[in-house]
């Protein structure tokens, strides 16, 4: 499925060790080891491997929705190859996750760096039906910069380019956010008169109504999850750690009312900025693999499959 002279992939061990044929999957799930711009502690590109390894030994039983996530009829492609040059990567994906999107429900990609969000969209939104998007961005960043260290496409200006080249994304809810430059304070308070940008800070993230409210009238919503919301206490194997951030109960309550509310509606997800180098046992991974686990679980629930097994939970 899916094998093209455009996009080329390595083969893994797929994601909770799942192999199976699926003409018309719910979801597909991708690696995308791209790392290239990485300013402060790469290693991004070892994420997608380490994040399976770790679903491996996670019971498949959803502990908020009691669905078996291992009856969702998901593939995972294994990792796509992408070279090194950030435009070049960029088109790959692009490319790749627009074939991708078109022979199934939902695309989660594993990163690599946040980079790869901006060719993610740049797919999906190529394909006619995808008009009136809407991005929730979870990030300790805001990721606006015009350049950095004399690049205008980085980990660090992704989010500024996927405003300014993207025109069919209607909104941007940023969540979790707490580190800001000078620069990104002057393009936020622009983008905030043409009302297309919205902060919600981390410490303001029980305002879930606020944020429901922001995504009301969207007909298609991604989510990108840069891993450094969470507090380093609970994710310490991220990029470029920020004290002050989420914890894991607070990300999940998020995720689970936006999923109650727009589950239909989502289109995308990518997981991204997870560094296994400065993990510590692992933790990192294991919170990542669950975290992808319940999302589908949610997901599942809010469309009503009926395929899937309950898990008869205490």
């Amino acid at each position: 499925m899916l094998k093209t002279k455009v996009c080329v992939y390595t083969p893994t061990t797929p994601f909770m060790g799942i192999e199976r044929e699926c003409r018309k999957p719910f979801a597909t799930l991708i690696g995308i080891p791209y790392d290239s711009t990485s300013s402060y502690r790469p290693g991004s590109r070892y994420g997608p491997i380490a994040i399976r390894k770790a679903s491996l030994s996670l019971e498949p039983c959803s502990i908020y929705t009691d669905i078996d996530v291992s009856t969702i009829p998901f593939i995972d492609l294994g990792d796509l190859v992408v070279p090194y040059e950030p435009r070049k990567a960029v088109n790959i994906i692009a490319s790749c996750c627009g074939e991708i999107a078109k022979k199934t429900d939902i695309l989660i990609a594993f990163g690599g760096e946040h980079t790869i969000t901006y060719g993610i969209l740049k797919g999906l939104t190529s394909l006619q039906d995808m008009e009136n998007l809407c991005v929730v961005v979870f990030d300790a960043h805001l990721d606006l910069r015009t350049q950095y260290q004399g690049e205008d496409l980085c980990h660090a200006t992704v989010m500024n380019r996927i405003i300014e080249d993207i025109q069919s994304i209607k909104r941007i809810v940023f969540i979790g956010t707490r580190a800001i430059s000078y620069e990104e304070t002057s393009k936020l308070q622009s983008l905030k008169k043409t009302n297309t940008v919205t902060v919600v800070r981390s410490t303001e993230i029980h305002s879930v109504n606020r944020i429901l409210k922001e995504l009301g009238g969207c007909r298609s919503l991604y989510i990108s999850i840069d891993v450094d919301v969470l507090d380093p206490t609970y994710a310490p194997g991220v990029q470029t750690p920020e004290p002050f951030g989420l914890n894991p109960k607070d990300l999940m309550g998020i995720l689970e009312n936006i999923c109650r509310d727009f589950g239909r509606n989502i289109v995308g997800i990518d997981i991204v900025e997870y560094t296994p180098i400065y993990d510590v046992g692992e933790q990192t991974a294991f919170l990542i693999a669950r975290i992808v686990m319940e999302l589908m679980a949610f997901i599942a629930k809010s469309r009503n499959i009926n395929s899937l097994n309950i898990c008869q939970l205490f």
